[in-house]
């Protein structure tokens, strides 16, 4: 089985949840990426805490799972006009990564029976495996 390396990107939640939905097409970060292509967007394992994402707190989905892939297709400086579709106002000299293409990660087959839940797959072992819904 040949396996497709993807990398990753670790967002907090409720983001995570929005990008993977394609609300959130900015994601505001305090480097630029050269990177252009397909990652992984994983839920971190804790919530953002900061009083910002509180209007958001609704869409917030797992922790510690990969929610969606979605395609880095620019990286620029951010402005006060990317607020909508970053979800928060950047702060000065911050870089807007531009998001297209987002897809949410496969649904994980329901459970057999009562007790037998199934969790969506971690970010470590997804990445591990090859990739998300059936990248390879």
């Amino acid at each position: 089985m040949s396996h497709h390396q993807i990398k990753a990107l670790s967002v907090r939640q409720p983001w995570a949840s929005l990008i993977a939905s394609g609300r959130k097409t900015l994601e505001i970060r305090s480097r630029r990426t050269h990177f252009r292509g397909t990652i992984a967007i994983c839920a971190s394992a804790a919530p953002e805490k900061r009083s910002w994402a509180d209007p958001w707190r609704a869409h917030a989905g797992p922790l510690g799972v990969v929610v969606a892939t979605v395609e880095i297709v620019d990286c620029r400086l951010a402005t006060a006009d990317d607020a909508e579709a970053a979800c928060v106002a950047p702060p000065e000299g911050s870089y807007a990564w531009v998001l297209a293409n987002a897809r949410p990660a496969c649904a994980r087959r329901p459970p057999t029976r009562p007790g037998n839940a199934r969790e969506p797959p971690s970010c470590r072992s997804t990445l591990r495996r090859g990739g998300v819904c059936g990248l390879r």
